[in-house]
């Protein structure tokens, strides 16, 4: 009986222990599915984190395609606008470049952090590296793209800057006009006229050259230009334009061994010729 006892206290203290390691064994399971739960929430959030960074950075690439077309676009239709245009696009054109290379920027700055988190993680993520490599590889072939398109857009610009001057200088030309005073005798040493007609010295018609040596005249702007002052030899000087302006168009004042001829109409008296020649007879 004592016997029966000792081994029915035994059994006992037995399955205690048992039903202790059994306890502990299960908290211990218990502890590491948490820390599993944990691992995989912060894991999932990772990744999230890092497809959504992801999904901005090809965003703001796939922004910069939609600049690179406009400019590509746009650079296209330089050659074909006016100076004013041409410079408004240009313009236009640099403005979207300077934000290309900002967005650049900011794009490879945060890849290369995204990579760097990512290379850094414990955990490995099967394919995210890969999905960064490939970014950055897309960021970097858009960076020699833009650097193809400053390369096209700078042979433009001066293509621009030529037809700028080009206008420039026909405006200019278009405004310009030329004059020249002297007598009979000066006037035909400069071969500005030749006479024509008459007989032994009498009857004859002074007629201008074909070609006029528009370095001997002086320059005037036309539009700016109305009075043309001219000093006479004499009071009884006569003035004679000899080019071909519409009488109407102007008129002749003298005070003196002063003369000024005064253009009424800028547009009529230059029609015709942008050369006046005047003779002191």
């Amino acid at each position: 009986m004592k016997n029966a006892l000792i081994i029915i206290a035994f059994a006992l203290a037995l399955n205690a222990c048992s039903n202790k390691e059994a306890e502990e064994k299960i908290k211990q399971l218990e502890k590491e599915k948490a820390e599993l739960i944990a691992k995989n929430e912060e894991k999932e959030k990772f990744v999230a984190e890092v497809i959504e960074s992801l999904n901005e950075i090809q965003s703001s690439v796939n922004a910069i395609g939609e600049n690179q077309n406009r400019i590509t676009i746009a650079s296209g239709d330089l050659e074909k606008q006016g100076a004013a245009s041409a410079k408004e696009k240009k313009n236009q054109i640099i403005s979207d470049l300077t934000l290309i290379d900002k967005k650049l920027a900011e794009n490879k700055k945060a890849i290369n952090s995204l990579s760097k988190k990512v290379k850094d993680y414990q955990g490995k993520v099967e394919g995210l590296e890969k999905l960064v490599s490939n970014l950055q590889q897309t960021i970097e072939i858009k960076e020699r793209e833009i650097v193809a398109l400053k390369q096209e857009v700078a042979r433009l610009n001066i293509e621009v800057a030529s037809l700028q001057t080009t206008v420039e200088e026909k405006d200019r030309a278009l405004k310009t006009a030329y004059y020249i005073v002297g007598t009979d005798e000066e006037l035909d040493q400069k071969g500005i006229y030749k006479n024509k007609g008459g007989f032994i010295g009498i009857g004859r018609t002074a007629v201008l050259s074909d070609n006029l040596d528009l370095t001997q005249f002086k320059k005037i702007d036309v539009e700016s230009t109305r009075d043309i002052q001219i000093q006479k030899k004499s009071d009884g000087t006569e003035v004679k334009v000899l080019s071909t302006h519409p009488k109407e168009s102007y008129e002749i004042l003298s005070v003196g061994k002063t003369a000024t001829l005064r253009i009424k109409d800028p547009q009529k008296f230059w029609e015709k010729s942008k050369a006046l020649v005047v003779m002191l007879d």
